[in-house]
């Protein structure tokens, strides 16, 4: 009876490898997607609560470049500056899941007035590589937004 069961076991662990690789071969984003898109989607939602929040501290841990100490001083003159993100809604990683990226709404105080900007995301593995706003019209606040957090 035992070496019935360990047979099956066996088996049933050799055919997901195959379909694991099967999977790689022929849809090797998908395959990779299905263990990161679940971290990045964690941290784009650490990422956007904490810079809603206006804790740019905690919001470092989850940005995956290394100007941080420049990235936190440039949101603080941002937030002072009347431009500060309030909450975020509609955030969907992957987008395309092809490419991996993250999509949200995020809303910003500017200059007193509520405003929501379409933000586009792409990621290191575990980190938010960077959150570019897309707008109609130009801003001063849009642009240094996009300097800090959108490295093209």
């Amino acid at each position: 009876m035992y070496q019935k069961v360990a047979l099956t076991i066996a088996q049933l662990v050799l055919l997901a490898g195959m379909g694991l690789m099967l999977l790689f071969m022929i849809a090797p984003y998908k395959a990779v997607g299905l263990f990161l898109n679940p971290v990045n989607k964690k941290a784009a939602a650490s990422f956007l609560s904490d810079v809603a929040s206006g804790g740019f501290e905690q919001a470092a841990k989850s940005i995956g470049h290394s100007r941080k100490q420049e990235w936190i001083a440039g949101m603080e003159q941002l937030k002072r500056d009347g431009f500060y993100a309030v909450g975020y809604d509609s955030l969907e990683v992957p987008h395309d899941p092809e490419h991996g990226d993250g999509r949200a709404n995020i809303e910003f105080i500017q200059d007193g007035e509520r405003q929501t900007y379409y933000a586009v995301m792409t990621f290191r593995p575990g980190t938010v590589q960077q959150a570019c706003l897309f707008f109609g019209k130009p801003s001063r606040h849009i642009e240094t937004w996009n300097k800090l957090n959108c490295h093209y």
